[in-house]
């Protein structure tokens, strides 16, 4: 029997593209009546009348704990599939959410085993509330049916995703972001202050780096893809000089910039993965490893690879590093 589901989008420029293919594409929907709704249409009277029998949520967080609620009350099977996926640390993975609140959960769709057995061991009753399954990710589903990208063909073409929304946030006050960041991982003041000052570091020093490199480069070499959430007020001050070198992506989809780039720079950005999925080389503007995708992303001398830039024998060799470094830390 075919089913009305809706799924919800948390950000169309990193999603959209993703769940139009899981919907109208995949395997999965056969004959099923699908709505694509965007985070800020959910509203209690849109499900009253539209009565699905399924929704997707893009996550379980206490901000639409009200809204998933409803919709059981409803009659609605309530599935989470976190969108963000594989968070920075692990322990946020449904923080905030009490184990009296999962009765109102019908599924978990986890990315994989490492998320289903933290949420067995966080909540020991679990099995006995809800179903959990390890489906993958619905975004890099998606990313694996794409070509690989020929990045031969765009030798010098560099991507920089930057991803310093917390301390340059595009849609809120950077003191409602360090409020928020505070209040939700539970830290002081002091240990907040301290993350966002380590942010800040690591996006000038990763600015240096990037601006080292393009200054040897041709005219609109460099894409700046700063994160949907992220402001762009910060690299348009940092590059307003080297503005003939730097153009600003105005594309909704991360895999459609991918496809016109021979190197991605990123700093635990999740679109490492992006990038390594479509056989893109990704490098590391920062020595750190804040996380697992900044482990698994080489940091290479930037006056060594700025004269190698266009060998496409040293970029194949950057992608076989992160070949290993995938593999050494199990990320499948």
């Amino acid at each position: 029997m075919n089913k009305y589901w809706i799924y919800i989008v948390d950000n169309h420029q990193r999603d959209l593209s993703s769940l139009c293919w899981w919907a109208f594409e995949s395997d999965f929907h056969k004959g099923d009546k699908i709505c694509l709704l965007p985070k800020f249409e959910v509203k209690p009277e849109l499900f009253s009348v539209e009565r699905p029998d399924v929704i997707v949520w893009n996550y379980a967080r206490p901000n639409n704990i009200n809204s998933i609620k409803l919709a059981s009350k409803l009659g609605i099977l309530n599935i989470i599939h976190d969108t963000e996926g594989i968070p920075h640390d692990i322990s946020t993975y449904f923080n905030g959410i009490k184990e009296n609140h999962l009765k109102y959960i019908d599924e978990i769709w986890c990315w994989g085993k490492e998320q289903a057995l933290f949420l067995e061991k966080r909540f020991l009753n679990i099995h006995n509330l809800l179903k959990i399954r390890i489906t993958g990710s619905i975004r890099y589903e998606y990313a694996k049916s794409l070509p690989k990208v020929n990045y031969q063909n765009y030798l010098e073409k560099i991507i920089w995703n930057t991803s310093f929304c917390t301390i340059s946030p595009k849609f809120q006050s950077a003191w409602r972001e360090f409020t928020l960041h505070h209040e939700y991982l539970e830290l002081t003041s002091e240990e907040t202050l301290d993350k966002f000052i380590k942010f800040a570091a690591d996006r000038q020093s990763g600015a240096e780096y990037i601006r080292l490199i393009v200054s040897s480069l041709k005219s609109n070499n460099l894409t700046v893809r700063p994160h949907p959430f992220e402001s762009d007020s910060f690299y348009l001050e940092t590059f307003k000089d080297l503005l003939s070198n730097v153009e600003f992506s105005i594309s909704g989809d991360v895999h459609r910039d991918l496809s016109e780039h021979s190197l991605v720079f990123q700093y635990g950005c999740q679109t490492a993965l992006d990038a390594f999925i479509r056989g893109i080389p990704s490098v590391k503007p920062n020595r750190g490893e804040t996380n697992i995708w900044a482990r698994v992303t080489p940091y290479i001398d930037p006056i060594i690879l700025r004269e190698k830039i266009s060998d496409v024998d040293y970029l194949r060799d950057i992608l076989d590093i992160q070949k290993k470094l995938f593999d050494k830390y199990k990320i499948n």
